[in-house]
């Protein structure tokens, strides 16, 4: 496709949605298109942001919240109100294309964004979603093929070449039933730039937190204090601030507090860290990928996706993961040693 119209849409469940769509958004530029973003909340407010070039349209919120550790119990609660989200964005894509012409939509985990007259795309590094039961694991997958049959294309941000598989199971080796979707993977999407060989992780040690409430105000103060107990350098970025807002910081003996990082500020951060402490989001890890990084992954306390994902990286060598209710600094760092860190970017791809 070539010098046409494309819409992106993001989905609005954290941040991470938003993040990967920035460098899609540029690379299709670079190919000579017309580019308009979409999201809603905070999500839309990162794309504002980081493309202030480009038009970014308010659209139906998914809302997504989180009142137990359960996730099977958040999401059943939550169903009817996400089929309704699905419902709505559908019906606000129908106004959008009488307002202005559309000749490519991408939707980044939105269901609903895809219209008969319009070449539809979904882009998702979960096709394959990994449940504990085996019925509800064939149903929910079920489902979603049904749901992807709306759309002409898949894309997935990742490689399919052995050893650059960040998905695993979610993408890769799809069973039977979705066999038909004929993904095609599009490689690492990151709006951090890779290092033109290896890093040197000389410098201080970053934590970098997120994800939902309370669980990740919970972290903070087990981060924080071990941090402060280990008497080093080391950088917290507490991902609090609205992305609209400034990047306050402040300084505590060697520790270094910053409320939110964003855009060329987290790249330097990152790119010179001795390791860095993380959540297992899809997104986290292209950025960790991209820069080949060292890492410790806490998955989100409930989040199977981000706990079959640390899980992942750990079986290929990559880093280790605790627990978040047995998170020790001290035995990560101990462990280091034995991981290999995140293939990079750099690397040439078999």
């Amino acid at each position: 496709m070539q010098g046409r119209h494309v819409l992106v849409c993001a989905l609005d469940w954290g941040l991470g949605h938003a993040a990967r769509c920035v460098p899609l958004a540029r690379s299709l530029q670079a190919e000579g298109h017309e580019v308009t973003l979409a999201s809603s909340g905070r999500a839309l407010a990162l794309l504002r942001l980081e493309c202030l070039d480009l038009l970014c349209l308010d659209m139906p919120a998914y809302k997504v919240r989180y009142f137990s550790a359960n996730m099977y119990l958040n999401m059943a609660s939550q169903g009817p109100r996400l089929l309704g989200a699905v419902a709505a964005e559908h019906r606000w894509l129908a106004d959008q294309l009488k307002k202005r012409p559309i000749d490519v939509l991408i939707a980044d985990n939105r269901y609903g964004c895809y219209h008969p007259g319009v070449h539809s795309i979904f882009l998702s590094h979960q096709l394959n979603i990994q449940l504990p039961w085996p019925p509800l694991h064939r149903l929910v997958n079920g489902l979603q093929s049904r749901w992807l049959g709306r759309f002409q294309e898949v894309w997935v941000p990742d490689y399919h070449a052995l050893g650059y598989q960040l998905a695993g199971a979610l993408a890769h080796g799809l069973p039977a039933s979705s066999a038909g979707l004929a993904p095609q993977y599009i490689g690492w999407l990151s709006r951090l730039s890779p290092p033109q060989e290896p890093l040197g992780f000389d410098g201080p040690l970053v934590a970098l937190l997120s994800g939902p409430e309370p669980q990740r105000s919970r972290w903070e103060r087990q981060v924080y204090q071990q941090l402060k107990a280990l008497g080093e350098p080391a950088v917290l970025v507490r991902g609090v601030t609205d992305v609209r807002g400034g990047e306050g910081y402040r300084r505590e003996g060697q520790l270094l507090i910053f409320d939110h990082l964003s855009g060329a500020a987290l790249a330097e951060v990152l790119q010179s860290a001795s390791a860095i402490l993380c959540r297992p989001g899809y997104s986290t890890l292209m950025d960790l990928a991209c820069l080949g990084q060292r890492a410790l992954l806490v998955p989100t306390p409930g989040q199977t996706e981000q706990m079959y994902l640390a899980a992942h990286c750990q079986a290929q060598g990559w880093a280790p993961w605790q627990a978040q209710s047995a998170f020790d600094l001290k035995k990560w760092r101990q462990a280091l040693p034995h991981y290999k860190g995140f293939p990079g970017r750099w690397q040439e791809q078999a």
